[in-house]
């Protein structure tokens, strides 16, 4: 659930993230050049090397900020410096902090689109995030037959031309949150879960075949309003977290 009272706050929150409760962080990724030089001294090297393969120096800058920023606002939860945050992958990539290496640990996931990423911290329990812009070029058709449950296409196809696209990156969003949570990511297939029932207020359960997850974990997803022309959705495997929204505001 919103909580509907403290809808994207400035500031951080005054008190521990409690058991039963999600941070949610929306950040702007077009931070002033002369800032990003000063990212850079953030970064560990795997992830400088990573921002150096960009070709196109507006994402390279973009990933520097998306990292710099995942590194502050740990830094804040964890009274530790940014640089000095030890972030390691599991077996299918999922970013996670170094087991052991802090008083108080936390699960965290990051998404970015264009300028605009989110961040999702929680103290107990897996939790993944997904944000898109709206793209107006792709052929969802196509992509909606490849990775969508006959259950979502059945959703899409009720849709108007205008809503088509927005309801397709809305699924598509709580798809990618729920693969993330997991951390499985793409080596699930995507076509094997259903959102189509999903609340924008609640959390409501992903429908999956029992065969497809091994723990038999039950997981959840809920939309996410985070600016015009994008879609946003957040999964956790707790139905009953309560979601606090905070607009981030980067002072290198």
């Amino acid at each position: 659930m919103i909580d509907t009272k403290n809808q994207w706050q400035k500031g951080f929150p005054q008190l521990e993230i409690q058991p039963d409760m999600i941070h949610v962080w929306r950040c702007s990724l077009d931070l002033p050049s002369a800032n990003l030089e000063n990212l850079l001294g953030i970064l560990q090297p795997d992830e400088f090397e990573r921002a150096k393969k960009f070709y196109f120096e507006k994402d390279r800058n973009r990933f520097i900020a998306a990292r710099s920023i995942l590194r502050s606002i740990l830094g804040l939860y964890l009274n530790e410096n940014p640089d000095q945050i030890k972030i390691g992958y599991t077996s299918f990539g999922k970013p996670v902090l170094v087991p052991g290496s802090y008083f108080q640990n936390l699960h965290f996931n990051l998404s970015h689109s264009e300028n605009l990423a989110l961040l999702a911290i929680a103290s107990e329990g897996n939790v993944g995030i997904d944000i898109e812009q709206i793209r107006y070029d792709l052929d969802i058709e196509a992509l909606a037959s490849r990775f969508f449950s006959k259950e979502e296409i059945c959703v899409l196809e009720k849709m108007d031309a205008e809503k088509k696209k927005e309801v397709f990156f809305q699924l598509w969003t709580r798809k990618e949150a729920f693969l993330k949570a997991t951390g499985k990511g793409l080596s699930f297939p995507m076509e094997h879960c259903d959102v189509s029932s999903a609340d924008n207020r609640n959390f409501s359960p992903v429908i999956i075949p029992i065969t497809d997850i091994s723990d038999q974990s039950n997981w959840y997803v809920m939309d996410l309003e985070p600016a015009k022309e994008y879609m946003a959705a957040i999964a956790s495997d707790r139905p009953n977290m309560l979601i606090s929204l905070w607009d981030y505001s980067f002072n290198p």
